[in-house]
This record gives structure tokens, sequence and C-alpha cells, in this order.
């Protein structure tokens, strides 16, 4: 059994065009090595259209031993203005707000 957790976005608050990084732990409880995919989704609030949605976004496949922990990093460059909802798998991570930034 694969279990993911730790789930980290940071930035939290960005601007169009900048990097963003998803990071979770990974942990096989199993006693025998496998082969994981990690499956990131950006999903755009209800409240904005539903063309933005670009979900899943990226996936990784990840090798673990029995019983061994790994720490899984997806970088992310930020789209349009607007919340999004950031998953991994199932487990939500967060909300990624993006802001246009007037200087």
């Amino acid at each position: 059994m694969v279990i993911v957790g730790d789930l980290k976005i940071e930035p939290q608050i960005s601007k169009p065009g900048q990097a963003v990084l998803v990071t979770c732990n990974v942990t096989n409880t199993g006693a025998e090595q496998g082969i994981y995919t990690v499956v990131l989704f950006v999903n755009p609030e209800p409240q904005q259209a539903a063309e933005t949605a670009i979900s899943p976004y990226k996936s990784q496949d990840i090798t673990l031993a029995g019983n061994t922990s790994k720490q899984v990093t997806m970088e992310i460059t930020t789209g349009q203005v607007g919340t999004y909802k950031i998953s991994v798998g199932n487990l939500s991570v967060g909300v990624l707000s993006i802001y246009m930034v007037v200087e």
C-alpha cells in the first residue's frame, strides 16, 4: 500500500508565469518494491471558467523499496489569474492563488 502525505505548495500566492513547487512524501508500507505514479492535479475553483482546467497537470513514476519513503517535488508554472485547487492523487494540497501584480 502507498500513502501520500506532507503535501506543500511554495509559494501559495504567485503571479502569472512564476514557478511553484508542489512537494509530497510517498511511503510504500508494503514489504515489496513497487512503482507508483504520483499524479498532480491543478483545477480552477468553481467560480472560474471550465476551459481553464488543466487536470491532470503532471505525473511522475517513482520506484519505492518496501517500507521506504521518498520526497517528490514537481514544479508547475502558473498561468491565468485565479484560484486553483492543487492535489496529488486524492489528497488536497491546498489552494494556489495567482494575482496580477501592478508595478
